[in-house]
């Protein structure tokens, strides 16, 4: 899906799937589960926000972003083999992939991110 995706619910999950463009999730009670599209980004950005809930970002193989993750009760993970993905930080972690691009950012209160690689 490739154009402007607003996606907000109050107790329940999300999930998302091969997804570009002006794209936001957000839930209250439940976790984000997204899956990028491959061939290239299409529009201004992705903000995902929950506040007790997880998040699961996959990204396509060979994507350019500039990424942002944080939560506060929780941790990030990513398996993302680039050099300059170094997440030392528990709770927040910014980096950028490729030659970097539109805007990832993915936001949790109560709940871990976890952003890996190759859908």
């Amino acid at each position: 899906m490739n154009g402007t995706v607003r996606a907000h619910t109050l107790n329940g999950s999300l999930k998302l799937k091969n997804v570009s463009g002006d794209v936001e999730g957000e839930t209250t009670n439940g976790s984000l589960s997204v899956d990028v599209a491959s061939g290239g980004w299409q529009g201004k950005g992705m903000k995902l926000n929950t506040t007790n809930g997880s998040i699961d970002m996959r990204l396509a193989q060979g994507v350019s972003a500039d990424v942002e993750a944080s939560t506060v009760n929780g941790r990030i993970r990513s398996d993302l083999s680039a050099a300059n993905v170094n997440i030392e930080d528990k709770h927040d972690a910014k980096f950028t992939l490729g030659a970097g691009g539109a805007k990832r950012e993915a936001r949790t209160v109560n709940g871990s991110v976890r952003i890996s690689g190759a859908i």
